[in-house]
Formats: C-alpha cells, structure tokens, sequence
C-alpha cells in the first residue's frame, strides 16, 4: 500500500468516526500545550488484577517538533477512538513499566466499577516513621536478615505477656439478635474460631473437616461437612461464616533437604540445587540439614446450601498463621515466617522472600528494621474475589503483638531501654487498612509494657493504651497515653497505683476502667473526653482482682478473676463481681459471687471462651475445679443477672474428651448449646435448661 493509499484509508477511517469534544483537535492542542509548561504529570491506568498497566510521562516540547507530535498524536486518538467504539483495548499488562514508588507518599484508594467488582488503583507504601522504614531493595533486606542470623546467639530475646487479645465494649456489644455470635476484640471487626452459628446451624472443626449441625428446636442433625484435600502434616485451624460464605483457614508444612555450600572453582553456586542432596562426597557441600516451610491456606465455600458446600476460591500465603481479622468483605490474613534461618543456605537473590499466591512480596512493600529476622506477612482479600489479593506487606521483627481497630491495624513490641532489664518501652506502629488498601500511618514509643491486651484501643483514629512500668529497683507503677489519628502524643497520665500492676482493662467510648493489683484489687476509672487533659475520677478496692472485664450496660461493669486473701494474696477461687459504674466519682460493688475450689478457667486469658451477654442475660464459662480428692475436673457455669444478683442457670460436669480450652457456650433462641469438636449438647432455656439432645462428632 502506498503512502498516499494509506493516508488515505485512514482519513476514511476517521471520518466514520463521532469523536467527542473531549477529543477534538482543538482540544488535545490545549492539553499538549497544558503539556509544556507542567512537567512529569503520571497517568495511572490498572487492570482488574490490580498491576500497573500504563505509565506515561510527559516532558516539554520544543517548537520544532511540538507541531509534528499534536498532528502524530491526534491521528492515534482517533484511531483508538474508532478502536474504542468496537471494544475496549487494554495495555499490555507485560511491557508496561510499573510506577516509581520512590518519590511520593500518596496513597490511592480502591474503588467500584458499575458491575460492583473492584478496581484498583496504585497506592504507594510510605515509613511508619523511623521504627519500619520500605526496603529499596532485595539485597537490603538479604542484608539485615544475614546480619540478624550471624548476631542471634548474642541477643536477648524478649517477648511480653500475652493474656489473650484487647476487646473493646460498649452496651451495643450485647448480641441483639436471637442467637450468639463469637466474642470479639472489637465490634466491627470479625474474628475467627473454631466454633461458631449462624442463628440455624453449628459449625464445628472436628479432625480434617468442618461439620455443619442443623439445630432445629433444639434437636441436633448433621447434614453436611466440609472436607478440603489435606496433606499428611495439614491441620484445620479456625474459620469464618458470613452470610452465604464459610472462610477456612489451613495450615500447610513442608520439608525439604537444605544444603550449605562453599563455592569453590569447580562449581558455581547457580549449580547447586538446593532440594537436592547428593549422594557423592562432593567437596563443596559442607552440610544438608531438613528444612521445614510453612504455608496458610485460605478456602473459601459458598454456603448458600449448607447440604452441599461448594468450594468457590484458594488462596495461599507463606508463613505460619499468626491472626486474622474481617471486616465488612475485606478478610486481613497475618502469617509469621522466620526468615534468617534460612540465610545460611541461600544466596541475596531473593528467594528467601515469602510469597502470596505464588508470587514473591515485592521490595518496595517490604519494611524493615535494623535487627529484624521474622517476616511478618499480611495481606487483604475480598470474599468476592477468594483468589486475589487486594494487597499485602511483609515487615521484618524480632516480636510483635497485633491489635486490629475499626480503622487501623497497630503492632507493637516491648523492647529494653538502655539495656537495663527493669526499664523497657513500648514502639509502636500504626497502619491504614481502608477498603483492604494497607499503608503506614507512623509510629511512635511510650514508657512501659502492655501487661494486658485489653489494654490498647483505638476510637475514631485516636490510640489510648495503658502501660505498666518498673524503676531500677522493679517496683511496678502505671502510665495512661492518649495519641492522635497522626500518632502525636497528646496526653498522658503517669505514676497511676505504685507498687501495682494492670491486670485488666476496658474502654468505652471516652472512659478507660482498669484493675490494678497486688493485694487488693483497685478499679480504675478515667475520663479521656478531653485528649490532651486525661483525668482519674476515682476508684474503688476490692479484694482479689479481676482478669477480664466487659461492659455490662451503661450502668455496670462486670468483672471475673480470683478471690484472694488480702493479707497473704493467697487464692480462695474464681470470683464474679458486677460493679456499679453510673457515678464514676462513686463506683460500687453491687454484688460478688466466689466459686470455691474453681481454681482456673481458660476465660480469664482467651476472651473467645466467655459467653457475657447482657441481651441474652446469659454469662457463662469453663471452670477447673480441684475436688477433695485432690483430683481435677472441669465445668461448665452458666449464670445470669437477676434482682443485682448473680443466679447460677446451668452447671454441666464435662467429660474427660471434651476440649476444655475450646468449649464454647452459645444459644440460639430457647436453646442454649455446649459445643466442642466432639460433641454438642442443647438446653431448653423455657424448661430451666433441662437437656434436649446430645452428639457426638465423627
């Protein structure tokens, strides 16, 4: 075809074609003209599948060639004009450059297309100040974890207290419906376990499947299970049920003969493959060891059936399986792998870097510290699309605990201050999780240790956390620290209850309550309606002290722990107490129960095992009772609160088989239910809790 022929097929072409005004002549002059005096302006277009598929820079142009190009630029817009009216045309997902992540800090949030599913937009990872900073390459992360490896021996390795995990309370924490749901660390925010209903059905993980039990007035059926293809070393460990979906999480391992090598003249490191143990007294191979990796595997199963589950997404993530969290469609999956033990067998070329689905954590979504040798693993995904990542980071740590607010998600660790083991401080790091889009907010560090999760909250973008700390003779006192939405220190409270330390905590709203203790149990109340200006209302002694608390109403404020002897501190046995909180300046006990020679119960540091329901008027929980023959054995109490007493409902002696640890307390309607991974056991609550049906799990 000529030249001549060709001009001319195209301006037929064009001339078949609407363009709108947008896309005149006159206008895409204005834009390139717009052009030249505005230098570098990106355009960022992304696929589904969330990469970066165009990123065009444009650069001033001098008169010689300005004409040229708007006449070179306007012929190609009307032949995609004309591509456009056809079908749409997309980049090439594989030739196109990915943006620079290097320079800005903007963060761009997902969005919607028309047909509901999402789009995503570029979001740049920024610094959580100076504690996690993004690594500019494979090589500086290769480099901390090699550095960590080679110093472990000389480190102390510290970890705080772990007493379950922080739960926020208000009086809306009361299920309002007609069945139970899993108590949670924070309204809003779904957790997973091993137990759980849906107002018709328990689902329970027993062995390698899931069971789903129909509990139609109270009569026990199973109907179905969920059995996922396991290897022989997998293992169920919790899961979710949302509406029309069930989310099982999965742990994976596997082992693999690791070789060390030094690389001499004959062999070259490319050369040796490191799943391969040879059976020749090579010279270079120095050492093999077994090599264990771990992996967590997210199923998703469409329920809308529940006789026949249907399997309708996999997805996996290096790591084992730390926590998780959901929220709304959004599931937050936190894995942990140790990462420098396998520097000694492997080279900075990146393949000590964990994955997602298959595909290595990039670089620039990686944060680091100085010392750091576990990766902490985290990704989104949305249950509409169970296969894909919504998006994911990886930060290095030694030890790291995980709080999960409405709105953002706070890691922190207790590190030795000056080397003196009597002094430590708090760091913390905050990070944004809107619409599943992960980032750093900043960080910062208090005075103290957190003693008890429940201690850390977040409202409304605001940190509160209360903190115990200990002078250079060890003597414990308290500290209060109120932080903005930018992690700005803006009050505090110090040198709260010397010679105590915090047991308990709870927030609601704009007031704080804790139990401090040593002999006594002193309650705490503070008013934090003012950020910069913290104050004490008052507080109240009682003797032993509380674990946990949970919000009753507006009105009171219930508490399980120990009885004590206020002299010698000695346990007398489990106690119940409900307090009065309507004065603050005046708090009261309005009635306490001990349950004698119930020496321990699993609520009292796992939050998921207590059933506290002020809407049900149902509080119930596994004891351990030491009998007179010295033995042991477990119940279950199931109480309520009537006329400010305490009325025990229910006691159930529990089978040697049962889980005590797991056993979960729920009611559905007129039925309350005991369930485990063996058995199920319903209650008529209209006939004093007389026993409806039993089964056993197989």
């Amino acid at each position: 075809m000529t030249e001549k022929e060709l001009l001319q097929k195209i301006q037929d072409s064009a001339d078949s074609v609407n363009i709108p005004d947008s896309l005149s002549p006159d206008h895409i002059a204005d834009q390139l003209s717009y052009a030249d005096t505005h230098r570098s302006h990106h355009i960022f277009l992304f696929s589904k599948k969330e990469k970066a598929v165009e990123h065009m820079h444009r650069h001033p142009l001098i008169p010689a060639v300005y004409y040229r190009t708007a006449v070179v630029c306007i012929l190609c817009i009307i032949l995609t004009a004309a591509a456009w009216n056809s079908h749409t045309i997309l980049p090439d997902e594989n030739t196109s450059p990915l943006p620079d992540y290097s320079d800005t800090e903007t963060v761009l949030d997902a969005a919607a297309d028309t047909s509901g599913n999402t789009l995503q937009t570029e979001h740049i990872k920024q610094n959580a100040g100076s504690l996690y900073t993004i690594a500019k390459s494979e090589e500086e992360v290769y480099n901390i974890l090699k550095n960590s490896a080679d110093t472990m021996d000389k480190e102390i390795l510290y970890s705080t207290r772990k007493d379950g995990a922080t739960v926020e309370s208000s009086v809306e924490d009361s299920v309002s419906n007609t069945y139970s749901s899993t108590n949670l660390q924070t309204q809003g925010v779904d957790e997973a376990d091993r137990v759980k209903t849906d107002r018709h059905y328990i689902y329970t993980v027993t062995g390698s499947k899931i069971l789903i039990t129909d509990t139609t007035d109270g009569h026990l059926q199973t109907i179905s299970s969920i059995t996922p293809e396991l290897e022989a070393s997998d293992s169920l460990v919790e899961f979710y049920v949302d509406g029309s979906h069930l989310l099982l999480i999965v742990q994976h391992y596997d082992t693999s003969i690791q070789t060390s090598v030094d690389i001499t003249e004959s062999s070259t490191e490319d050369s040796i493959d490191p799943g391969f143990m040879p059976l020749t007294n090579d010279k270079d191979i120095t050492s093999y060891s077994m090599e264990t990796t771990s992996q967590t595997i997210l199923y998703t199963y469409s329920i809308s059936d529940p006789a026949q589950p249907v399997l309708e997404g996999t997805y996996t993530q290096d790591g084992n399986y730390y926590t998780s969290r959901k929220i709304d469609d959004i599931l937050y999956l936190f894995t942990d792998q140790n990462l420098s033990s396998q520097i000694s067998y492997i080279s900075p070329k990146g393949e000590f870097i964990p994955c997602i689905n298959d595909e290595k954590i990039p670089y620039n979504d990686i944060y680091l510290t100085d010392d750091g040798r576990n990766g902490l693993i985290l990704s989104s995904v949305n249950l509409n699309h169970p296969d894909e990542i919504v998006d994911k980071l990886m930060i290095l740590h030694n030890y790291v605990n995980i709080y999960v607010g409405n709105d953002r998600i706070y890691l922190y660790n207790s590190k030795y201050n000056d080397d003196s083991l009597s002094q430590t401080v708090t760091e913390l790091a905050g990070f944004s999780m809107k619409n599943g889009i992960l980032n750093a907010v900043s960080a910062a560090s208090v005075n103290g240790e957190i003693l008890d999760t429940f201690a850390i909250n977040e409202n409304q973008q605001c940190l509160r956390l209360l903190t115990t700390s200990y002078d250079n003779s060890g003597n414990p006192s308290n500290n209060l620290y109120i932080f903005d939405d930018k992690m700005k220190l803006t009050g505090s409270l110090t040198n709260i209850a010397d010679g105590e330390e915090i047991y308990a905590a709870r927030y609601f709203d704009n007031t704080a309550y804790f139990i401090t203790y040593r002999n006594t149990d002193p309650l705490f109340v503070a008013d934090l309606s003012d950020p910069s200006d913290p104050k004490i209302l008052g507080s109240l002694e009682v003797t032993g002290f509380s674990e946990y608390l949970q919000l009753w109403d507006d009105q009171k404020l219930l508490g399980i722990g120990y009885e004590t002897d206020p002299d010698s501190g000695v346990t007398k046995g489990l106690k119940m107490v409900m307090f009065d909180i309507s004065d603050p300046m005046n708090l009261k006990v309005i009635d306490s129960i001990v349950l004698d020679n119930y020496i321990y119960s699993p609520a009292l540091y796992d939050y998921k095992c207590v059933l506290a329901d002020a809407s049900a008027n149902l509080i119930g929980f596994t004891m351990e009772l030491k009998n007179t023959d010295s033995k042991y054995s477990f119940d279950y109490g199931l109480y309520s609160w009537e006329n400010n007493h305490f009325t025990k409902k229910l006691n159930v002696n529990l089978t040697d088989h049962t889980a005590y640890e797991n056993l979960r307390g729920m009611y559905i309607n007129d039925h309350f239910y005991l369930a485990d991974f063996h058995q199920i056991i319903s209650f008529d609550r209209t006939t004093d809790y007389q026993k409806t049906d039993e089964l056993l799990l197989k």
